[in-house]
């Protein structure tokens, strides 16, 4: 998902791209990476308990920054 082009179509609030905005982001796909690498390396991405739900971040994001 790239942040500023969903703000320029009207998909989240500007406040998206912001730097808290752009910390948030980072925090939700580094968190199931790390948790993932953590608890079971040896699982597939699309197995693996943590990173199966980065997919569904994108949603998670939008919720906390709707548009308008």
């Amino acid at each position: 998902m790239d942040a500023l082009d969903a703000v320029t179509r009207g998909e989240l609030h500007p406040d998206a791209v912001s730097e808290e905005g752009l910390a948030l982001a980072a925090s939700l796909i580094a968190g199931p990476i790390s948790q993932q690498l953590a608890n079971e390396p040896g699982a597939t991405y699309e197995e693996g308990r943590f990173t199966r739900l980065v997919p569904r971040l994108p949603a998670v994001f939008a919720a906390v920054y709707p548009p308008r």
